[in-house]
């Protein structure tokens, strides 16, 4: 297993094809440098919790950004069921993380 470091595109037909296969892929793999997932121009309907990654640090940041800059091309988003919570993204004792050039929809806000 190689630790993830550098840059990897996130979206149909890219080295990930989800948000939560990238970080499936940290979560085995940890990282070695920092790391930055470009998300390509999309609608990611999908929920992920992010927890600590082996190997993250102040220098080895993770960092989720919409692979053109514009915000509005990235949408993160998810529609809870009765059985399920209700967030797009959840940290979960994840350090060194930025959202960067990113939509949520519900609005982001922190609990």
């Amino acid at each position: 297993m190689t630790p993830l470091a550098g840059s990897y595109t996130v979206g149909v037909g890219q080295t990930y094809t989800t948000i939560n296969a990238a970080i499936t892929a940290m979560k085995v793999n940890g990282i070695s440098g920092a790391v930055t997932f470009l998300l390509r121009t999309q609608t990611f309907n999908e929920q992920f919790i992010l927890p600590s990654i082996s190997g993250s640090s102040a220098t080895n940041t993770i960092t989720f950004q919409s692979q053109s800059g514009n915000a509005a091309d990235v949408i993160l988003k998810f529609t809870a069921s009765a059985s399920a919570t209700n967030h797009v993204a959840q940290l979960s004792n994840a350090s060194f993380v930025t959202f960067k050039n990113l939509s949520f929809t519900p609005r982001w806000r922190q609990l």
